[in-house]
């Protein structure tokens, strides 16, 4: 037996721009409609603040100085869960 609910979706933290996009694209399934609603309404939700996120990065990235910390790459095998170790 499956469950047809969607708890999380990826594209919930897209950007409007990818989103737009995406649905231009794509021939969308009205079977679907629900989570392309849900989807457009976290998308659109969350743009204020990113614009809030992009606009304090704007001004706080010029200062950073890597020199005093250097940053960390991890390298992992896909599959491995590195993509959600940050």
């Amino acid at each position: 037996m499956t469950d047809n609910k969607i708890q999380q979706h990826q594209f919930f933290i897209s950007s409007i721009r990818l989103w737009v996009k995406l649905l231009l694209q794509n021939k969308l399934s009205k079977k679907r409609a629900w989570m392309i609603n849900k989807i457009s309404f976290f998308v659109i939700f969350s743009l204020p603040f990113r614009w809030i996120q992009d606009t304090y990065l704007f001004f706080k990235l010029p200062s950073v100085s890597l020199k005093d910390k250097p940053p960390v790459f991890i390298i992992g095998f896909w599959r491995s869960g590195t993509t959600h170790l940050h």
